[in-house]
């Protein structure tokens, strides 16, 4: 029965703080960047581009962080990304109101950003009236509005947190060694077999038959191959395999453990590939 890698779940103490106290230093001048990229970008699909971008970039090094920590836990890592997303969106609310209020009252007094309370305060004091409209009529406000706002807070609190957790997920952890495993290579083939079949072989173990398969072409539909190895030890080695067609890419194996002989006939496969690669790329005159 095939077997696949898991995370232990182990982490230390310095994964979680790198994580959070990382993310959050970061999340301040972003969330202002973020700010003043709203109040200067007119076209509607550009601020919803910037939205996303925003609640990938916390994501981003809130999980690289992880990783330099090596958190190995999915569950903490998602935590974590929460708390660094939500960080970041309140910081950009907080930024937002107070240029929104200086503009429509002068005279109020404009929250900080540790009084949470008076910042919800603003918020019901906004929302009735709006700030903005999208197509140049009267300003986006009351349940309208509140579903703008739900939907930017969903946007980056959910991209933050996937993109946390997708980054620690991605490598596989040697527990032995205490680090992450590298990529060692990578094979393209062409899709001769159907992807059930080619999951079914690999998961059967039989290695080998990859040898017999031609070497694909990573700009036409193609199985793509990529092999982990824990650069110390060479005992933990996992296999991914990659489904490329076109309007039709999907992961159908991630991770797969292979034994250290299984692990050397890819890294043999890929030196094979490249020699023929070169050698094809040699003029006939220069033979």
């Amino acid at each position: 029965m095939a077997s696949y890698y898991k995370h232990s779940g182990k982490f230390a103490p310095q994964g979680p703080i790198l994580g959070l106290l990382g993310g959050i230093v970061f999340s301040v001048p972003a969330a202002i960047l973020y700010d003043f990229a709203l109040f200067t970008v007119t076209e509607m699909k550009l601020r919803i581009v910037c939205t996303f971008v925003f609640g990938l970039l916390l994501g981003a090094v809130c999980g690289a962080m992880m990783c330099l920590g090596k958190v190995r836990s999915n569950l903490l890592a998602g935590i974590v990304g929460f708390a660094v997303s939500f960080t970041g969106l309140y910081v950009s609310w907080t930024a937002w109101l107070a240029g929104t209020l200086h503009a429509l009252y002068p005279s109020y007094r404009i929250p900080g950003v540790l009084q949470p309370l008076q910042v919800w305060k603003a918020v019901l004091a906004v929302n009735p009236r709006g700030t903005w409209s999208s197509g140049g009529g009267a300003a986006t406000h009351g349940v309208t509005l509140w579903f703008v706002w739900a939907a930017e807070a969903l946007v980056i609190l959910g991209f933050g947190v996937l993109l946390a957790v997708g980054l620690v997920r991605r490598r596989p952890f040697c527990e032995r060694c205490e680090q992450w495993c590298k990529r060692q290579c990578k094979l393209y083939f062409t899709p001769s077999l159907s992807p059930n079949d080619l999951k079914t072989q690999l998961e059967s173990g039989d290695i080998r038959k990859l040898e017999k398969l031609a070497p694909g072409n990573k700009k036409q539909p193609h199985y793509r191959i990529h092999l982990n190895s824990c650069g110390v030890c060479h005992q933990l080695n996992t296999l991914t395999l990659e489904q490329i067609f076109p309007r039709n890419y999907r992961t159908l194996i991630n991770k797969l453990l292979l034994t250290g002989e299984q692990a050397s006939v890819l890294r043999n496969i890929e030196m094979n590939q490249r020699a023929a690669a070169g050698a094809n790329a040699v003029p006939p005159s220069a033979k």
